[in-house]
């Protein structure tokens, strides 16, 4: 597994394959992660904050504490992942598919969804602060 601490901000990792990287705390803001590839990955308390995930696999990741805020999440695929404190406050996640993830904790304040947002069984997307938005 490769451990990446560095500072990433504004990197262009479009359709690069991290799967199982270890990103603990790395810094990414603004960076561009779409069509990335982060199965399993550990984002704990990494800052990709306004970072492009748009279309990224992000598949059983670890993203405990993890800053998303203002992040572009369209179509990304964030399926059984752990999302223990995300702030994904202002994102952007129409499309998203959070199937079985665990977003119980997860600050969704401001956050925009659209229809073709999948949200695990059972979670309250009213209650998150969560907003609906068209598609368009």
């Amino acid at each position: 597994m490769a451990i990446f601490r560095r500072n990433l901000n504004g990197a262009d990792l479009r359709n690069a394959d991290l799967s199982r990287g270890n990103f603990i705390r790395a810094v990414m803001r603004h960076a561009n992660l779409s069509n990335a590839i982060l199965r399993h990955a550990d984002l704990s308390r990494a800052d990709l904050s306004n970072a492009r995930l748009c279309s990224t696999n992000l598949d059983g990741a670890v993203m405990k504490d993890t800053d998303l805020s203002g992040a572009n999440l369209i179509g990304a695929s964030l399926q059984s992942t752990i999302l223990t404190n995300c702030d994904m406050r202002d994102a952007d996640l129409r499309g998203a598919s959070f199937k079985n993830a665990f977003l119980d904790t997860a600050k969704l304040t401001g956050a925009i969804y659209d229809n073709e947002t999948v949200w695990p069984d059972g979670f309250d997307v009213r209650a998150s602060g969560a907003v609906m938005t068209g598609s368009g």
